[in-house]
């Protein structure tokens, strides 16, 4: 965790480094296309913008690709997805209480 804490972007294949660079703000890319677990994650929580599947000939395109993404947007994701899951969550209270 805290080599991807403190680096510049995370390149793997591990959906727990992309989780782990999610919490950190750090720019991430998923590698290789077959890995669905990753690659159906970073469509459903990461930022579009956020590149996954790439193969190793096109790791130079996405580490560019993914720098060009602002702290700004890393924060505003995160607020958004933690009001999500907040709004879920007082939902299910409800429902239970």
């Amino acid at each position: 965790m805290s080599i991807i804490k403190n680096s510049q972007c995370y390149c793997g294949t591990s959906l727990y480094g992309v989780i782990t660079s999610m919490a950190f703000h750090v720019a991430r890319i998923g590698l290789l296309p077959k890995l669905c677990k990753q690659r159906n994650y970073m469509a459903t929580w990461d930022i579009s913008a956020m590149p996954s599947g790439v193969l190793a000939n096109d790791l130079s395109k996405a580490i560019n690709q993914t720098m060009t993404i602002t702290k700004d947007e890393f924060i505003e994701k995160q607020q958004y997805l933690t009001v999500k899951y907040l709004d879920n969550f007082d939902k299910i209270c409800l429902k239970l209480g």
